[in-house]
């Protein structure tokens, strides 16, 4: 194939447009030379309108996220079972082995039937193999339970005037296992000075989990 060119009158200047690497020579029929002109300003429109709905679509746009939970003053603003889980995740953490942070966590789970669960941290000399009271606690809960969902989960530590939150890994599987009981976990923790705090479930933790459908 020879390579050709064409130049578009449209354009009002001695510019010339390849196309794939070929172009055809200007026509000498006028009434040609007009559906090229027309040809090209209607894809000049198309692409400008391109362009504009592109340019919506990219538009940023500012959301707000809001969580809802409650504070306690203390334990003892609790009813009798969320006193009851709240002893168990705090004789749980007296159990833990924690020797090289010195930070003893306990966990508690209330499960569906309403038995306890207590589990404490596990630390390792290998950093890297240490262990979480929360998902020791929810591994536990799948073995001795199987089928069974997780109704309340309750964190308490050896630094009792300092919130105790779960680390974002630890969220991650409470995440999990909502999903997968399709029902929410109920989340208590160890609030500043004394405080517990209270959330409906652990979505307030982790509103953008990881999930099965964010695999490949």
């Amino acid at each position: 194939m020879r390579a050709r060119q064409i130049k578009f009158p449209a354009c009002g200047e001695d510019e010339y447009f390849n196309t794939t690497k070929s172009v055809l020579r200007r026509p000498r029929n006028k009434s040609v030379e007009q559906l090229y002109k027309r040809m090209f300003l209607l894809v000049s429109l198309q692409l400008g309108r391109k362009m504009v709905l592109s340019a919506k679509i990219r538009k940023m746009e500012e959301k707000t996220f809001t969580v809802n939970y409650r504070v306690y003053t203390g334990s003892s603003e609790f009813d009798h079972k969320d006193k009851e889980l709240i002893r168990c995740a705090q004789e749980a953490q007296q159990h833990s082995y924690a020797p090289y942070s010195g930070f003893q966590v306990g966990v508690s789970l209330r499960m569906a039937d309403g038995s306890l669960i207590g589990h404490g941290n596990l630390e390792n000399a290998s950093y890297s193999l240490c262990l979480c009271a929360e998902r020791s606690a929810l591994a536990a809960a799948a073995v001795m339970f199987p089928g069974m969902s997780v109704g309340t989960i309750c964190i308490s530590a050896s630094a009792a005037q300092q919130m105790v939150s779960p680390c974002g890994a630890c969220r991650q599987v409470i995440s999990e296992t909502e999903a997968r009981q399709k029902s929410p976990v109920r989340v208590l923790m160890q609030g500043n000075e004394g405080q517990w705090l209270e959330f409906p479930s652990a979505t307030a933790l982790l509103p953008f989990p990881f999930g099965p459908e964010n695999l490949l």
